[in-house]
C-alpha cells in the first residue's frame, strides 16, 4: 500500500504538481510514479540500489522540466510522457557519471544498440554544465545534419517523431539510419576529443 513516505508516491504527487498547470490532461496517469521506478531500473545493473540515488536523478529531471515548462509554456511538448522519459534518461546517464570516475555506461540513446561507450570517465567533479558545455562544443565539429539531430534529440530531448517532423524526413529507414550516422559520428569525434587532451566529454 502508498504511504506519505513512498519515494515513488512522492515522485508522482511531484509530478502532477509541476507538470498540470502546463500540461493539464496530456499526460499519462502515473508517470511521475513510472518514471521514477525507469529511474531505479537503470540503476540496479550499476549496484546501486539506495532510493536516495533514485530520488536526486528524479529530483534533478524534474527540476529540468519545469524549467522548459517556466520558460517555454507547454504548448513545444507534443508528446509529454517521451519528452519527460529523455529528460529522466540525461539526468540518468549524468548523475552515473559524477558517481563513479570509473563507470562504463550505455546511455544516450534509446530504441537500437548503437549506444555510446562512456568508459573511463576521469575527472568526476566536473559541473553538468561543464561537461554538456563539452559535449556541445563536440558536435559543433560534426556535419549540419548529424549536429541538428543531436540538438533535438540530447539538447532538446524531443521523441523521434518530432525530431523526423522538424527535419523533415518522412522515411523511417532513412530517420534510423540518419540517428545511428550521427552518433557514429559523435563516438569518433569524442576519441578524438580524447587523444587531444579531453577526458571527459559528458
Amino acid at each position: 500500500m502508498t504511504t506519505a513516505t513512498d519515494p515513488a508516491h512522492w515522485a508522482e504527487t511531484l509530478t502532477k504538481e509541476a507538470f498540470t498547470p502546463f500540461l493539464e490532461g496530456r499526460f499519462s496517469p502515473n508517470l511521475g510514479r513510472k518514471t521514477y521506478h525507469w529511474i531505479r531500473g537503470q540503476l540496479f545493473p550499476e549496484g546501486i540500489g539506495d532510493h536516495s540515488h533514485a530520488e536526486e536523478i528524479f529530483d534533478r529531471a524534474l527540476s529540468d522540466a519545469y524549467a522548459y515548462l517556466h520558460r517555454h509554456g507547454g504548448d513545444k511538448v507534443r508528446h509529454p510522457d517521451s519528452w519527460f522519459y529523455a529528460i529522466c534518461r540525461n539526468a540518468t546517464t549524468r548523475y552515473l557519471i559524477e558517481l563513479s570516475p570509473n563507470l562504463p555506461l550505455e546511455a544516450l540513446i534509446e530504441g537500437d544498440k548503437s549506444y555510446i561507450q562512456l568508459q573511463h570517465v576521469q575527472n568526476a567533479s566536473r559541473s553538468q554544465e561543464q561537461m554538456f558545455q563539452e559535449l556541445l562544443e563536440t558536435m559543433e565539429k560534426l556535419s549540419p545534419r548529424h549536429r541538428e539531430f543531436l540538438r533535438l534529440d540530447i539538447c532538446e530531448c524531443l521523441p523521434p517523431n518530432e525530431i523526423q517532423q522538424r527535419m523533415g524526413i518522412r522515411s523511417a529507414n532513412y530517420f534510423r539510419r540518419l540517428k545511428s550516422e550521427a552518433f557514429k559520428a559523435l563516438r569518433i569525434a569524442y576519441k578524438a576529443a580524447l587523444a587531444h587532451g579531453i577526458d571527459s566529454l559528458f
